[in-house]
């Protein structure tokens, strides 16, 4: 894991953001008094297909490839109801990786998106697609949800499995931050629980100057071990806490147990930072 930056087009984290990654850029503080706009809730997944193709066929671990991603409803939309693929998530078998990618759109029907990738290691990769669903095609707000994944497979060395193992009250120190778990102690499925997290610079400084970046203070990104699910959630801006005295709020529901990876990131001093954690989830 490291510090990174993002470009003005593609985002890449590496070690690793959903459609409320891609609406605003950075600019704001986190002190902003303005209101912030709603954020839109989780949707379930909508009925759609979703597949991808690769060119070449069988990519190279640091070689170009394209992705060919296409998103098609499966039945006939309700309404005027429209779905546009805002990015993607690309995760490394085991976790390791994660990148997030916006692809372009090469459709005039808005079903279909390329993509100009390089992967750095070989073996197994998932790509999920971040969809943002808007009730009315002339609005730039909508629902997000998550589709996939998609197996890739990149020819080339495979690089060290990265380990996962949980910690009742996880802290992680990359770079100059240090990212802890305040709170619960216990996190279970079922029910909402809010995931307080406190971020320190030199390990006394509080954070409490993130931009506001893709529409938000920060995002945490959360994939199962199994890298069948991934979840994206915003802070939320209505929690005291969120945004000061170095403290980022995440309501979080877990749709299973086990072990989970997640990667927190934010906007500051003109780059993104990613700092990852290891989860324990525990039933319900």
């Amino acid at each position: 894991m490291r510090v990174c930056r993002f470009s003005s087009r593609r985002g890449v984290v590496s070690g690793l953001v959903g459609a409320a990654l891609l609406l605003v850029s950075a600019g704001g503080r986190a002190d902003d008094t303005r209101t912030p706009p709603p954020v839109p809730p989780l949707a379930p997944a909508p009925t759609l297909d979703f597949s991808v193709k690769t060119a070449p066929y069988r990519p190279i671990a640091g070689g170009a490839a394209t992705l060919t991603v296409t998103l098609k409803p499966t039945t006939t939309p309700v309404g005027k109801e429209k779905h546009l693929l805002a990015g993607l998530f690309i995760v490394r078998e085991d976790l390791g990786q994660l990148f997030f990618d916006e692809p372009a759109v090469t459709a005039t029907d808005n079903t279909t998106f390329e993509d100009k990738i390089s992967l750095p290691s070989g073996g197994e990769w998932r790509v999920f697609g971040s969809v943002m669903t808007l009730a009315d095609p002339h609005s730039s707000v909508g629902t997000e949800s998550i589709v996939g994944p998609v197996k890739v497979s990149i020819d080339g060395a495979r690089t060290v499995r990265e380990p996962m193992i949980p910690q009742m009250l996880p802290s992680v120190r990359v770079g100059t931050y240090t990212l802890s778990l305040k709170q619960p102690t216990r996190i279970t499925t079922g029910d909402e629980q809010k995931l307080a997290f406190t971020l320190l610079d030199g390990q006394t400084q509080e954070v409490s100057d993130m931009d506001i970046w893709r529409d938000s203070l920060a995002h945490l990104v959360l994939v199962d071990r199994d890298a069948k699910t991934l979840l994206h959630i915003t802070p939320d801006r209505s929690d005291p806490r969120t945004g000061r005295t170095g403290t980022l709020v995440f309501p979080t529901r877990f749709p299973k147990a086990g072990i989970w990876r997640g990667w927190v990131l934010f906007h500051r001093n003109a780059q993104v930072c990613s700092l990852p954690i290891v989860l324990r989830v525990l039933g319900h």
